[in-house]
């Protein structure tokens, strides 16, 4: 998004106590701008953000504005009326003089012509017409008395988040607990080159930042770690009270408008180590003292250290190194691999400040490289990362190395797949939007050639999720995806012919390319996902410039059913949810996933929250835990909405690759099934 700010002055009264500051500035906006005279930022063409638009020959309200009023002026007089205008005057003006309806037209656009605005953050300001060109642009000069203290230049807060699990506010598990390691995230929050405390004790004010976090009336100064522009991080003191306060970021002088945070006794987050808050968690083996990976994992019943931050408070110096000690008046849980874990130790480690360590041991039966880690502490939970577990000396086995390239490990591989698929999907009313079931069988593939990095991948991306286990990922919306860690290069592997059971004769899969490089295969088989049937399946590869000719068969197993799907359109999130199914694949698993979001009033304030679980199709059934629905958001309507979007729960079926595909040009290929079912839900 195309933003441009103003060049703004902070003019402050020098009073011996805190004061907020008045908002000075010019901007020269374009057909289309909205502006906000809040912060001084200007928004482009679309965005519902700002207080007022500027058309091109007209001005306007825009977003939550209380209203415009016009002073009619023009030239010197409009000028000597700007300067003389106070806040009180704005703010006492006759009931109704603000209208949210009011437009200023090309007429009105002159220079030396003064309205006033009663923005969306309740404040009031100014405004000068400076210069007019119809059709193109409007300039202005402005004061918006008592804005966010130091205007543009001052710090500006979009997140405040645990450093470990990266959860945005407003989700059930975001809280900050008492001496944890906390960060803000936003704008002007420090210098551009970071400064880290090298040496205790830690400062309460670093690089020109310091944070005071104040509720309940009580105001306490964080610990600083670390500061930098876009992001801070801090230790909230323990003795900071429980319950919804606010926190103001200082940086060269200039506060920060006050943002909101909920600070709770306990609420643990697992450090990652990519630093995402999903993904491998750091673990080190304690007879070791080396960091888990794929080639370094625990066994069952060998411990293994989590660590973490947010168990709860301590006494003592928070600024000095820990006091290592049990905290046993915690009533933390640990589960891997969805089982529960024993716990040994769970307290603070001396290397640091804030900084957790857990010892638990790690479940028997257990197997896989990417098995859940999930802590909780009452109902709020950790965020889900994963471990892997060694059952060939110290190498984790993927249960599932296909999914992943095959095991082939990093550099460039040429892999190629076709699937079977049936797809019922049952999408609730949304208010005026009908109900609607969608049902097909169809048949989909592609080749492709993958380039991966030198880097030893982590366990959760040599394999899915491991059986029994449960991952959760948040999405805040606006923000950009995960870069991809591999480029891939699409194959042309010619004409390619089915049949089989429910087809008739020999069907042409289709070749398409939709552009950007991107070629796949893909055939409609009907709309009443009724066509597959278990039985075999003969394909036939012409070749094409990428690829060799091939012939191959699929024995398809039993059709999948997940047979609870129409029960389970509520689900209360602190019973957990049990689904059934029958058929499939009896080699093959199942994932059992699902998303609900959270709407806020801007996209930096709405998140998505889904999960993953995975199960052995011969387990007929599984259990989706509390401690894996309680970090969903409940669903509710968004602001200003009169009906809420339902959140979803699918439940998939793949089999097995039994049937390989040998061509030249790609090193593996294989033949499967996949049963995808999907429902609306609504989370309680």
């Amino acid at each position: 998004m195309r933003r441009r700010f103003a060049v703004p002055a902070i003019v402050a009264l020098a009073f011996p106590f805190a004061v907020r500051a008045d908002l000075v500035g010019t901007v020269t906006l374009m057909s289309g701008d909205r502006y906000s005279l809040d912060t001084g930022e200007t928004f482009p063409t679309g965005s519902a953000s700002g207080d007022i638009r500027f058309s091109g020959n007209s001005v306007v309200s825009q977003g939550n504005i209380v209203g415009i009023y016009n002073y009619k002026t023009s030239g010197a007089a409009g000028t000597t009326l700007y300067n003389s205008l106070t806040q009180q005057q704005l703010s006492t003006l006759p009931a109704g003089s603000y209208s949210t309806t009011a437009t200023l037209n090309a007429a009105a656009l002159v220079v030396g012509d003064v309205f006033a605005v009663h923005t969306a953050g309740g404040l009031y300001a100014k405004v000068l017409i400076t210069s007019f060109t119809n059709g193109s642009s409007l300039g202005l000069q402005y004061t918006t008395f008592g804005a966010a203290s130091g205007g543009v230049n001052a710090p500006q807060i979009t997140a405040i988040e645990n450093a470990a699990t990266n959860i945005p506010p407003g989700l059930p598990n975001a809280a900050i607990a008492q001496g944890a390691l906390f960060v803000v995230k936003g704008k002007n929050l420090g210098p551009a080159n970071v400064t880290v405390a090298s040496t205790f004790p830690l400062p309460t004010s670093i690089g020109g930042t310091s944070v005071q976090v104040t509720v309940g009336g009580t105001a306490v100064d964080a610990i600083m770690y670390y500061s930098l522009a876009g992001q801070i991080a801090a230790i909230l003191p323990s003795r900071t009270p429980v319950g919804t306060g606010t926190l103001v970021v200082t940086y060269n002088g200039l506060a920060s408008a006050t943002a909101q945070i909920v600070v709770a006794a306990s609420n643990i987050g697992v450090f990652t180590l990519n630093t995402s808050g999903s993904g491998d968690a750091v673990a080190t083996l304690p007879a070791t003292n080396t960091v888990v990976s794929p080639s370094n994992a625990p066994n069952p019943g060998e411990v293994v250290t989590l660590w973490g931050t947010g168990l709860g408070p301590v006494s003592g110096d928070e600024s000095q190194p820990a006091q290592q000690a049990d905290l046993t008046n915690i009533p933390l849980r640990v589960f891997i691999g969805g089982q529960q874990a024993n716990v040994l130790f769970r307290g603070r480690n001396a290397c640091c400040s804030a900084v957790d360590t857990i010892y638990v041991t790690v479940p028997q039966g257990l197997s896989g490289c990417a098995n859940s880690v999930i802590m909780q502490i009452g109902n709020l939970v950790s965020n889900a990362t994963t471990i892997p577990i060694g059952t060939n000396g110290r190498n984790c086995v993927p249960i599932a190395p296909n999914q992943a390239g095959g095991g082939l490990g990093s550099g460039t591989h040429a892999f190629g797949g076709l699937s079977l698929v049936r797809q019922v999907t049952n999408v609730s009313a949304i208010g005026p939007v009908p109900a609607q079931s969608i049902k097909m069988d169809l048949i989909g593939g592609v080749f492709e050639k993958v380039t991966t990095s030198g880097t030893s991948p982590q366990g959760s991306a040599v394999d899915i999720v491991s059986y029994g286990s449960c991952v959760v990922s948040t999405h805040v919306s606006g923000q950009p995806a995960t870069p991809p860690t591999a480029t891939v290069q699409y194959l042309d592997a010619g004409t390619i012919t089915v049949n089989g059971p429910g087809i008739t004769g020999n069907r042409q899969i289709t070749k398409t390319s939709p552009g950007a490089g991107i070629l796949l295969y893909g055939v409609v088989l009907d709309n009443t996902a009724t066509t597959l049937a278990a039985g075999t399946y003969n394909f036939t590869g012409a070749g094409g410039p990428d690829v060799g000719p091939f012939t191959a068969s699929y024995t398809m197993p039993p059709v999948f059913t997940w047979t609870n799907q129409s029960s389970l359109s509520t689900i209360v999130r602190a019973n957990g949810a049990t689904v059934t199914w029958s058929g499939g694949d009896p080699a093959g698993y199942v994932a059992i996933s699902g998303e609900s979001e959270l709407t806020g009033a801007t996209a930096a304030t709405s998140a998505s929250v889904s999960f993953t679980c995975t199960a052995r199709v011969t387990d007929g059934s599984f259990t989706i835990p509390p401690v894996v629905l309680l970090a969903l958001p409940p669903t509710t309507a968004a602001p200003g909405a009169s009906f809420a979007v339902p959140g979803t729960l699918s439940v998939s079926h793949t089999g097995t690759m039994a049937a390989r595909i040998q061509a030249s040009g790609i090193e593996i290929g294989g033949i499967g099934a996949v049963f995808a079912f999907g429902n609306s839900a609504t989370y309680q």
